[in-house]
């Protein structure tokens, strides 16, 4: 009896130092977000891109009432507090452009429920993955692994800009390709702020309709690319044995994770024109409106330090429930399965872990170099790793030799070569795949745009890479409180989601697009790779074993900063005067009469990431022991 109770107090009290922790891990993300955040503010509004209210774009007056609202004329210190103080009070300044005369928190509490509304069907359908991923991991080598595998892979290499593009040109007029709803029908009575709750409630079913109609293709899409996410996710936490993760390991999965969902749902709003929390802000950005910026970065704070508090909450309540659960069950259990008695036999019979002596450390060593021959092996055989070699020699080499193929130097496809009234042309003998705007040869810009691309993700990644092996050392290496201060130091890099920082920087820093891209996409990469390697460290047995491990996400983190850079030529804040893959898309976005002026561009992308993903798979050999995946026998 007593043992059952040092039981239960030893419980109580790992639930409630991790509940503390979580609560503090999201207090402290709060302020830094906030410390960020009047940066950006600082900035932002110095910056005649983002900052259009001394352009006689606003009212005199109103420009007034801004400036004394933040204290513009005050010491930079009084600056920060009065800041402080209107973060808190709810005193965010009115949205000057993009809904005038509205405070800018009652946009947000206008705008939010929608971007939910379209996410909430998507991440249910995403939590099918869950399921899915563990059969991926259980049956890899038979045929449901192989087309989970397919399917993730397709998934994760689709740019979704491009997918939802394709859909748009195949469904039109049969499905409603663009809004949240007809325009035509009045806005809902605000009830619950959920467009299409509001439209039930309010007794409109042809409004109700039409937003489920107009809903049809966002959820497709949205669900096409968030199930493979969750997929290779729920893979990737199953053989790194993610069972023992800290508080700390899992804010930094979810930080990473909230900010792939909104780079998504950003695309999503964007394409469809869905007046959510990604287009207004995407609005806010490209018209100027700082003080709606502002509040929309004020929003994602919140939301990002949400996110830290339950990422943690939830895991907790699944196990406290698991248990509670196996206590009632278990009597049931012990009379109908035979699965949980192989499983205790198995785990009775398995041999103990003693340390190994000296010839014992030698033949570990002999056995790594022989395993990582094989693992070279296995890996050069695989059909994933001859598809995605072949498809980036491929790539490389019409980057490399652009005039095997095309005539034109870079010079000449890109601003301000041709006067911007010629046409779309069709496909031609002068140019094979037609020309997009400014008469500019798409093969050409496809070739430059592969070029830009690959250096771009080589970059990117080596930065990565390169810092994340330093600190990635030092976390795996060192005391584990070592390692949670570096992780969660990474953490706070995921504060402000990378699409924002690059949006941010592309209109603040004009002309310098390249640099700032690299930039912050690089120190995103430390942080991920940080993770990897750390990880890797500590979980695995020898180094040959975390080098296998590391190797094989080099591939994916290239493929991530590659789409992370082409969707912000996408919605068009990055470097015209480069090929840029993205910005080539753009050209052709509206175009419906000349489809090949998007068909192109996206396609050699999605190959980009196609040959990169699949290297990633034919390197990913299962690290994890498989009887990971059997219950553990859990004893009162």
């Amino acid at each position: 009896m007593g043992e059952r109770n040092f039981q239960v107090k030893d419980t109580t009290k790992k639930i409630l130092i991790s509940l503390g922790s979580s609560l503090v891990l999201g207090i402290l993300v709060l302020f830094i977000g906030l410390i960020i955040g009047f940066h950006i503010h600082l900035l932002g509004y110095n910056s005649p891109y983002l900052n259009k209210l001394p352009g006689g774009v606003i009212n005199p007056s109103d420009l007034d009432r801004e400036l004394a609202r933040i204290g513009w004329n005050e010491p930079l210190s009084i600056q920060f507090i009065i800041y402080i103080k209107n973060f808190f009070t709810g005193n965010w300044g009115e949205a000057l452009l993009v809904s005038p005369g509205t405070s800018v928190i009652e946009l947000m509490k206008r705008i939010i429920p929608g971007t939910i509304e379209t996410m909430l069907l998507p991440m249910i359908i995403g939590l099918v993955g869950i399921k899915l991923g563990r059969i991926w991991v259980k049956k890899r080598n038979k045929i449901q692994g192989y087309i989970i595998r397919i399917f993730t892979v397709i998934g994760l290499s689709m740019p979704i800009f491009f997918l939802i593009s394709w859909m748009q040109y195949t469904f039109y007029p049969t499905l409603e390709v663009l809004h949240r709803y007809d325009p035509s029908f009045p806005a809902p009575p605000f009830i619950t702020g959920f467009p299409l709750f509001d439209s039930i409630f309010s007794g409109n079913w042809a409004l109700a309709g039409d937003i489920i109609v107009h809903g049809i293709l966002p959820t497709i899409a949205l669900s096409f690319v968030v199930l493979a996410l969750i997929i290779k996710q729920t893979q990737t936490n199953i053989e790194c044995n993610s069972k023992d993760a800290s508080f700390v390991s899992n804010s930094f999965t979810a930080g990473k994770m909230f900010g792939i969902l909104f780079a998504l749902v950003m695309m999503v709003e964007i394409s469809f024109n869905i007046t959510g929390f990604g287009y207004y802000f995407y609005l806010a950005l490209i018209w100027g409106d700082i003080a709606s910026v502002i509040g929309c970065i004020f929003m994602i704070i919140i939301l990002f330090s949400f996110t830290m508090f339950f990422s943690n909450i939830i895991p907790i309540a699944y196990k406290f429930f698991r248990k509670k659960a196996h206590k009632i069950f278990k009597p049931f259990r012990e009379k109908i399965s035979n699965k949980f008695k192989f499983s205790k036999l198995r785990h009775e019979t398995s041999p103990s872990i003693s340390e190994p002596n000296i010839e014992e450390e030698k033949s570990i060593k002999t056995n790594a170099k022989i395993e990582l021959k094989k693992y070279i092996i296995a890996t050069l055989k695989s059909p994933f790793t001859i598809a995605g070699i072949g498809i980036i020699f491929y790539l490389a080499i019409i980057a490399t030799f652009p005039q095997l193929l095309t005539p034109y130097s870079l010079n000449d496809i890109t601003p301000p070569s041709f006067p911007p009234n010629i046409p779309y042309l069709p496909p031609s003998s002068d140019h094979p795949l037609g020309t997009t705007m400014y008469g500019f040869d798409i093969l050409a810009r496809v070739i430059y745009g592969t070029r830009d691309a690959l250096i771009f993700g080589s970059v990117v990644t080596l930065i990565g890479l390169a810092g994340g092996s330093i600190f990635g050392f030092v976390a795996g290496r060192f005391h584990r409180y070592v390692h949670n201060a570096i992780i969660g130091s990474m953490i706070m890099l995921f504060i402000i989601p990378g699409l924002i920082l690059l949006s941010l920087s592309g209109l603040i820093f004009r002309g310098e697009e390249r640099v700032s891209s690299i930039m912050i996409i690089g120190i995103l990469l430390i942080a991920i790779f940080t993770g990897i390697v750390a990880n890797a460290i500590r979980r695995e047995s020898n180094y040959m074993n975390a080098i296998k491990v590391i190797i094989k996400y080099i591939p994916l983190e290239m493929a991530f900063g590659i789409m992370l850079y082409q969707m912000l030529g996408y919605i068009g804040l990055a470097d015209e005067t480069t090929a840029q893959l993205g910005i080539t898309f753009q050209y052709g976005r509206g175009q419906w009469g000349a489809n090949y002026a998007r068909f192109w561009p996206g396609f050699y992308l999605f190959l980009i990431m196609l040959g990169l993903i699949l290297l990633h798979e034919g390197l990913n050999a299962p690290t994890a022991p498989r009887d990971i995946l059997i219950e553990p026998v859990i004893t009162s």
